[in-house]
């Protein structure tokens, strides 16, 4: 399936098309977002999607477009939630997406393998732009995102990692993955 969706604002509802669309993708499918703001307020959260080797599944902007997924403006970079978080999840390609704003960018989370996150935009997080310190991580690919601007949060002190991967007492690891290309500033 292909399936293309174009920007809702679910700020007051925390009911957003993209999140709940993209939890129904199956091996093969592939959701396209259309250029314009995707916004909401509540956790946002991809969990339990798993691709195959053969049919991952594929969350990409559409031809010529940038989508960006954010959260509603704060002055302080002071934010309750994560931009997105993706959970148990495997064989899933992220391309061309833009996230702006949220405590953390994105946050991996659990059982994590396979997955490509790739010429995206990470950026004006509260704290660290991309984290891989919540389990495990294997056979990741990491390439080509921009990521600037984190630590914003002035409500408290932060260090704003542009890539937090794995865990500093070595209770989690990333293992066999590829890191390049990325512009981290």
């Amino acid at each position: 399936r292909v399936i293309e969706i174009y920007p809702s604002n679910a700020d007051g509802t925390c009911n957003e098309e993209f999140e709940n669309v993209v939890n129904t993708l199956l091996p093969g499918d592939r959701l396209v977002l259309h250029g314009g703001i995707y916004s909401q307020t509540c956790r946002r959260l991809i969990t339990g999607r798993n691709g195959t080797a053969d049919a991952p599944i594929i969350v990409e902007a559409a031809p010529g477009d940038r989508p960006i997924l954010t959260r509603p403006d704060n002055a302080t970079h002071s934010y309750p939630e994560n931009n997105i978080e993706i959970e148990n999840s495997s064989y899933l390609t992220i391309r061309g997406l833009g996230f702006r704003g949220g405590d953390l960018g994105v946050r991996f989370m659990g059982v994590i393998n396979h997955i490509t996150f790739e010429d995206n935009e990470v950026y004006e997080t509260g704290a660290n732009a991309l984290a891989l310190n919540s389990g495990n991580s294997d056979s990741m690919v990491l390439r080509r995102n921009h990521i600037h601007h984190t630590g914003l949060d002035t409500s408290s002190s932060t260090t704003g990692e542009g890539m937090y991967l794995g865990c500093n007492d070595n209770t989690c690891r990333i293992t066999n993955s590829l890191i390049e290309a990325n512009y981290i500033h």
